[in-house]
């Protein structure tokens, strides 16, 4: 009987401790399980965070390519507070193609609806052949959104002393106000 009891014993004592181990394993495991969905969790918050870091850098790699996109068209339309350093810019040329111009500047409002401002500007320009078609290549050719809608070049009757050539030159621009 003692043979028995001891069995017993042992049997209930096992019991015992496999009662302890499941429960110790099952609270292993849970903690485990809370773990990797903790992990989880943190994974795809870590992931989310990094798309928002990518979409923000990109956002600001296009906000600075729109700036100096911004700038270039600041230089492409004229400032109306700005206009009379285009008509030095335009004097400056026919100084240096060795021209004579007079300048008429006609201002257009903006109709309902534009921001834009018109300036029809009339060059009368008096010198070379050559200076003179330079003058309107480079005139042409300013980094402003210029439209020439007319150019007319007669020669004149030859005096000694004067320019041989006259011409008109006739362009818009666009101007902000």
């Amino acid at each position: 009987m003692k043979n028995n009891r001891t069995i017993r014993n042992t049997l209930i004592l096992v019991a015992v401790l496999d009662i302890c181990a499941l429960g110790i394993y099952g609270f292993l495991f849970y903690q485990v399980k809370a773990k990797t969905e903790n992990i989880s969790v943190l994974t795809s918050q870590l992931e989310t965070v990094q798309k928002q870091e990518s979409e923000y850098r990109k956002i600001e790699d296009t906000i600075k390519g729109l700036q100096d996109r911004s700038n270039e068209l600041d230089t492409y339309i004229v400032q109306e507070k700005n206009l009379l350093d285009f008509i030095k810019i335009i004097e400056s040329i026919a100084k240096k193609q060795s021209v004579v111009i007079k300048t008429e500047i006609k201002k257009n409002e903006p109709t309902k609806g534009e921001t834009n401002i018109k300036f029809d500007f009339t060059i009368t320009v008096d010198g070379k052949w050559d200076n003179i078609q330079n003058m309107l290549a480079l005139v042409e050719n300013l980094p402003y959104n210029i439209l020439v809608s007319n150019f007319t070049v007669r020669e004149n009757d030859a005096e000694e002393g004067t320019p041989s050539w006259s011409g008109a030159i006739k362009f818009s621009i666009v101007a902000q106000k």
